[in-house]
């Protein structure tokens, strides 16, 4: 057992649950904090987004992919939170990129796939529709 599993026993039974449910609380919870709320709610989020992407960011390894050599499964998962970077860092006033170098990398790397690159929105769109709601 990992020292994530014995974090998460509930819910984690094995990695790839691991980067499903980390996307998720991450993306849902607290992402839309940020983009949400001000000043010590969103420097809360912002903290608690990083721990998320930070354990994440510790299960990838050295991998080019989740899945090793090619997109696989947690990829297809992770790729459409590549959109919503652009609106989070705006937002919040940070770069995830500079505390989660591998995970943005290997979001990057999947970005270079033209068939994941020709179906994710325009980030600067997603920014300016969560800004009208």
């Amino acid at each position: 057992m990992t020292t994530n599993q014995k974090r998460y026993p509930k819910f984690i039974c094995n990695r790839t649950e691991l980067y499903v449910t980390v996307f998720y609380i991450h993306k849902y919870e607290c992402g839309s904090r940020i983009w949400k709320s001000r000043e010590e709610a969103q420097e809360a989020a912002k903290k608690e987004s990083f721990d998320y992407l930070k354990l994440l960011e510790g299960e990838l390894e050295d991998k080019s992919f989740s899945g090793g050599k090619s997109l696989g499964y947690v990829d297809a998962v992770l790729v459409p939170f590549a959109c919503c970077i652009h609106t989070y860092e705006t937002d919040g006033n940070f770069s995830i990129e500079n505390e989660c170098h591998m995970l943005i990398a290997l979001v990057k790397r999947c970005m270079e796939n033209d068939s994941v690159f020709k179906v994710l929105p325009d980030p600067h769109k997603v920014y300016d529709f969560v800004g009208d709601l």
